[in-house]
């Protein structure tokens, strides 16, 4: 029996900053149903990998080959439909939440500057479940100097940065002057501002601003809550001698509550609301 072997065509990897080692675990790529036909009958060999998905191919797909298939079809490419696991996909991405959109990859023309990273474009349309788009793959871009070259593609998403909102609850005094919260780099909060919640008590909202911090499934950044003195204007050093919490709640993606369009770019923040009782 003669011996097949296969060796490398491409590899992509998928990888989302929201994850602790950088790897979308939860995405899933499946060829289409033409893909998979033509894999079956050409010598390519799809495998899932730890990042992503690979193709082999066997001997005898070769330069000739894929010049024969481009003088045929034209522009003729592979379909793979790409799938999340994760139900929580569009809180922790950083994409809109208020339209959603198929992801389009191609590597298609993917210049050797970009280090093989294949940008999506947005298609408006109906999601099904658990469905992100799909990711196209030209075999004509593995012909290089009339050479069959193995390439190597990334695609990447980013997480969601959220602004951040805490409030103090479930107290019946007033902590207006008594309470700062500050992050891990040293910035403060604005606020307190008081107001009522859902529950009809009374509540000290901190909040952010226009410092947004990034969604991780590992927290990256905390918060303290620190108690201040009869003065507002105590040191940083003071505030680390007085400290209550010292590693509040940080956002998750079921603490994203509402979203706002701020500055004259109509830019969409996501806002998270972080309750922490006293």
């Amino acid at each position: 029996m003669k011996k097949i072997t296969y060796r490398p065509l491409c590899q992509i990897d998928l990888l989302h900053s929201y994850y602790v080692n950088g790897i979308f675990r939860d995405a899933k790529v499946v060829p289409d149903q033409k893909a998979q036909v033509f894999m079956w009958n050409a010598g390519l060999l799809f495998k899932s990998t730890e990042k992503g998905f690979a193709l082999y191919h066997n001997e005898s797909f070769d330069v000739e080959y894929i010049k024969e298939l481009t003088s045929f079809f034209g522009n003729f490419y592979l379909r793979f439909n790409l799938h999340s696991t994760a139900k929580d996909f569009i809180y922790i991405t950083d994409t809109s939440l208020e339209q959603l959109s198929l992801y389009h990859f191609s590597n298609k023309n993917v210049s050797e500057n970009d280090t093989g990273l294949l940008l999506p474009t947005l298609q408006a349309d109906i999601l099904m479940s658990g469905t992100l788009g799909f990711i196209d793959i030209h075999l004509d871009e593995f012909l290089v100097n009339n050479k069959l070259a193995s390439k190597d593609y990334t695609i990447a998403f980013s997480a969601r940065t959220t602004q951040w909102n805490y409030y103090l609850a479930n107290t019946t005094e007033d902590h207006s002057q008594e309470y700062v919260i500050q992050d891990s780099e040293g910035n403060l909060f604005s606020g307190p501002e008081k107001l009522e919640i859902s529950d009809g008590s009374v509540a000290y909202k901190y909040s952010s601003g226009s410092r947004y911090y990034p969604l991780r499934e590992q927290p990256a950044h905390y918060c303290s809550l620190k108690k201040i003195g009869e003065s507002q204007a105590e040191s940083n050093d003071a505030l680390t001698n007085n400290i209550v919490i010292e590693k509040l709640p940080v956002a998750s993606p079921s603490s994203i509550t509402s979203i706002e369009n701020i500055d004259a770019g109509n830019q969409e923040i996501a806002c998270s609301s972080i309750y922490v009782y006293l």
